[in-house]
């Protein structure tokens, strides 16, 4: 029981997130979706935020945006 409460809580929140407006920021799906899903479970462990919870999960997206940059640019120069 308790797991489909989980799974329900954090695809609200998913959702909830979806409806952010990213495309200013350049976040790309991906980076959005992992920032979700990272800010979902810290909130499932019991994890607080005093703050807007759309900014939080923005701000995930960002950083998860420029690790994909970082190790594209990471893999291209093993690949010459």
């Amino acid at each position: 029981m308790w797991k489909r409460h989980v799974a329900d809580s954090v695809r609200l929140q998913i959702e909830e997130a979806a409806a952010l407006s990213i495309s200013a920021e350049g976040i790309n799906k991906t980076s959005l979706n992992e920032a979700q899903t990272i800010w979902a479970i810290n909130k499932i462990m019991g994890l607080h935020y005093k703050g807007d919870e759309k900014d939080l999960i923005r701000r995930f997206a960002i950083m998860e945006a420029e690790d994909e940059e970082r190790a594209k640019g990471h893999a291209s120069h093993h690949n010459d």
